[in-house]
Formats: structure tokens, sequence, C-alpha cells
């Protein structure tokens, strides 16, 4: 082969090489755009989302003000327990609503001024029970919220358990802050939780259920001898501002 055929060879492979850099320079630059087009479109759909939320919460907390001025109860007949509405916005529906979760048991009154509260404890029991799980488990919920490192017979777990644990940690020996919580309790899986859920909030300080809001499933399991169906006839019957007290209730339930 000449040094002519030699350098025509060079040349033509060095134009292969540069035509090769530059088609994956611009498939990465288009990459790259198309990344930053993306992630900017999902910046402005958070705020966008962040937007209709506040939206919706300043929606509610004007109802509930309205509501507060107007009575001293809270049931599902008034206009706050109002469903909104589908409302069209661009790429879907908006959509939303307030539940009263002091309508449901709070787990953080199992420990009440520092020590167990029984009448909640037990209550708590019969909920277990009722949803096909062991009673057992309060005691493991104790034990996440207590502020002791002594086991709860039987059931309870404390840091020694969970500390164990491929992921260890400790227990929280503290109030819960959300429900959800209890997937990290021992004794909890996700088939539990989703049984229990419907059911248990953790409001920040000790609380009565609303029985004007309570589902009435829970109503049966906490006042023993009520049918599901004289738990829904007796809310109903306290109209669209329910009952003033758990006393009012009492007196209109079949026991």
């Amino acid at each position: 082969m000449s040094s002519a055929q030699q350098q025509r060879g060079s040349a033509i492979l060095t134009a292969i090489l540069i035509m090769t850099l530059a088609t994956m320079t611009a498939i990465a630059m288009t990459s790259q755009q198309q990344f930053d087009i993306r992630r900017a479109e999902n910046i402005l759909y958070r705020d966008q989302a962040g937007l209709y939320l506040q939206g919706e919460e300043d929606w509610a907390a004007e109802i509930l003000e309205k509501d507060g001025k107007a009575n001293s109860t809270d049931a599902k007949g008034e206009d706050w327990a109002t469903i909104l509405p589908p409302i069209p916005i661009e790429g879907g529906q908006l959509t939303g609503g307030i539940e009263d979760l002091q309508g449901r048991f709070n787990l953080n009154n199992l420990i009440h001024n520092g020590a167990v509260s029984k009448l909640d404890l037990r209550r708590f029991q019969d909920l277990l029970q009722s949803v096909k799980l062991s009673p057992d488990l309060a005691n493991a919920v104790l034990d996440w919220l207590d502020s002791n490192e002594e086991v709860t017979l039987p059931g309870g777990a404390e840091d020694n358990d969970y500390l164990q644990r491929p992921l260890a940690y400790r227990a929280a020996n503290r109030m819960m802050n959300s429900a959800s919580e209890l997937l990290q309790i021992a004794g909890f899986d996700a088939v539990a939780y989703q049984k229990l859920e419907p059911y248990v909030t953790t409001l920040p300080e000790y609380t009565t259920i609303n029985v004007n809001t309570a589902p009435p499933y829970l109503l049966t399991v906490l006042i023993s001898g009520l049918s599901l169906t004289d738990a829904k006839s007796v809310q109903d019957a306290g109209g669209k501002h329910g009952y003033a007290s758990i006393e009012a209730f009492a007196a209109n339930a079949t026991l």
C-alpha cells in the first residue's frame, strides 16, 4: 500500500471517528435536553399540585370556621362533611373532603398521663379482635408508646426485638405521628394494617370518640350490645348536627 493510500485510509478513519463522536455528542445533548424538559415539567406539576392543595386547605379552613361559629358539635350531615364535587382542571379533576379523625380510635390514648389507660387498652383489644387480629398486638403498641424498656407480655416488643431485625431500629417510646407507624411495630404487617387503618388515628392529645362521625362498625365494638343496624339508625336519628353528648346518644341506642 502506497503512502498516499495510507493517508487516505487514515483520513477516512479520522472522519468516521469524528462523525461518531459528533453523533454521540448530539445524542447526549438531546437526551440531556429531554431530561431537563421533563424535570422542568415535573417541577411545574409539583408546584401546580401544591397550589391546588393549598386551595383545598383554604376551602376546608373556611368551611370549618363557619361550622365552628354555627354550633359546637360535629356530625356527618353538616356542610363540612360534604365531599367536594369533581372540578375540572388542566390534565384531570380535583376533588376532596374533610374527615373528623376524632371519629376514630386514637392510638395515643393507650398512654395517658404517663400510665397505661386500661379502658382504652381494653377498647383497642376489642377492636383488634373484631377485625380478626390478636389482642396481644395491643401490648406491642403499648411498648412502642411508653418510655420504658420493659416488655409487656404477651406480645410486647422493645429495642432488643427491633435491633435484631435486618434493618435495625429502636422502639419510638413516644406518641405516634401517623397510624402508618403500625407497620414498624412487631406483629403488624400490611394485611393487619389495612384491616385496622379505617378505625384508628394518632391525634396529639387524649381524645374521646365522636359518636356522630365514628364509623358505625366502630361503635358496635366500643358499645357492648349495639348492633350495626342500630348504630346506623341512632346516628341518623341525631339529625344534621348530631348529638350534643354521649348521654344523648346512649339514650337513643338499643343496648
